[in-house]
């Protein structure tokens, strides 16, 4: 499908139009198809010149959001995990996505993220975290009960801290600037001011248990009066 040997811009180029031919004939509407276009033609010029690996391609894709509009980064990132086997070359997953009908064929800018939100926040509940993906987490909700926070409260931020996992699953470089680029990435799930600022709050003490600090608890802060921390998602 696309050729090691071609030139950076001449990869990008040939590895949209492959992507968005398969979406087409998969019977994607052209505004999805349209949208797609405008994303990845910004995305492309950032990937023009990189090394061809999934750091390079990550570092695109937050650069490229960052000057996106929130409710469209959503959007954007569901078009880069789908995108980034053809940027590859990696024919063999883009046979089994194909095959597979993981596509999502109805997606499109002006969809907003409270879906992809509550989706998310029902399901990780039920998520399988691996032995080193688990550890930070009970450490994390060990602490949060001996400072006898109320169950809610704790309920509430180990979803948060299991989110944050879940964006860094893959990336055992336990490395400060990865965990910022999932903080970001995950916060872009989230609308409200009041919300924001909570995931913000648990993300900044969630690291230190994340990256094996030995005083992690110390970076814990609970304040009984903040109520958004008794909600159950951002609406």
């Amino acid at each position: 499908m696309l050729e090691k040997t071609l030139e950076n811009s001449e990869r990008e180029t040939v590895a949209i139009e492959a992507y968005l031919q398969i979406i087409r004939s998969k019977g994607a509407i052209e505004e999805s198809i349209s949208d797609r276009r405008y994303f990845l033609n910004k995305l492309s010029s950032n990937l023009n010149g990189v090394i061809q690996d999934g750091t390079s391609f990550r570092k695109a894709v937050d650069k490229v959001i960052e000057k996106m509009d929130m409710n469209e980064r959503r959007f954007c990132l569901n078009v880069a995990r789908e995108f980034y086997p053809f940027w590859m070359d990696d024919i063999k997953s883009v046979v089994s996505m194909s095959i597979g009908n993981i596509f999502n064929l109805k997606l499109l800018r002006k969809d907003t993220i409270n879906k992809e939100l509550t989706e998310v926040w029902s399901s990780i509940e039920t998520f399988k975290f691996e032995f080193i993906e688990s550890w930070p987490l009970n450490g994390y909700l060990d602490c949060l009960k001996q400072l006898d926070i109320p169950k809610p409260v704790c309920e509430t931020r180990l979803k948060i801290a299991k989110i944050i996992i879940r964006e860094l699953r893959g990336n055992n470089h336990f490395q400060e600037k990865d965990y910022r680029f999932a903080v970001n990435r995950a916060l872009n799930l989230f609308l409200r001011n009041e919300t924001k600022e909570l995931f913000k709050k648990v993300s900044r003490e969630f690291f230190y248990f994340w990256s094996g600090h030995p005083e992690a608890e110390r970076f814990i802060v609970y304040d009984d009066s903040n109520s958004s921390e008794h909600q159950k998602k951002d609406r």
